[in-house]
């Protein structure tokens, strides 16, 4: 009978271990476009049916552009100058009426550009949010969030800084 009760304890404890390892390999294994980690900013439903980085959204009922950065924050680019200093059209935009269910706010883009070296190949955005350049890693990269070539300024060497430690990249 000590037998039979040792052992339902230990598979007791067996399936109490296996229960809490599944529930913590299903969070550290989920979707990371799921996370919330980024606080109120991340979006709130499934990112599979949100916008993604990249992307330039607005909603069918507002004329407001929105660009959806690295980190899956929302940023508003409030006028059309801010908007020709990365792109050279209006092409490109999607219309998304899921914009404010995937986000509960957004940031405004200020100020934005592209610039690299001159002579150089590297090409960095500023990004007011960090107040820094933040380096595109890689013409993937670029074309994803379709810039333009002709809004890359050349710019001397000391005139790039700060630069983040982050650079422009999709991150999970």
């Amino acid at each position: 009978m000590k037998a039979f009760s040792r052992l339902s304890r230990a598979l007791f404890a067996l399936t109490l271990g296996l229960s809490f390892t599944a529930v913590a390999t299903g969070t550290a294994g989920a979707d990371p476009e799921l996370s919330t980690a980024e606080g109120d900013n991340a979006p709130l439903r499934a990112a599979a049916v949100c916008p993604r980085p990249g992307q330039r959204v607005k909603t069918s009922t507002a004329p407001n552009v929105y660009l959806v950065n690295p980190e899956r924050r929302l940023l508003l680019l409030p006028d059309e100058a801010t908007y020709f200093a990365l792109w050279d059209s209006w092409e490109g935009i999607v219309v998304d009426d899921r914009v404010a269910d995937c986000y509960s706010h957004y940031d405004i883009f200020d100020g934005p550009h592209l610039v690299r070296q001159n002579g150089g190949v590297n090409v960095y955005i500023w990004d007011n949010s960090p107040g820094s350049y933040r380096l595109i890693p890689s013409l993937e990269v670029f074309e994803q969030y379709g810039f333009a070539w002709s809004r890359v300024k050349a710019t001397p060497y000391n005139e790039i800084h700060p630069v983040s430690y982050r650079d422009w990249a999709n991150y999970p």
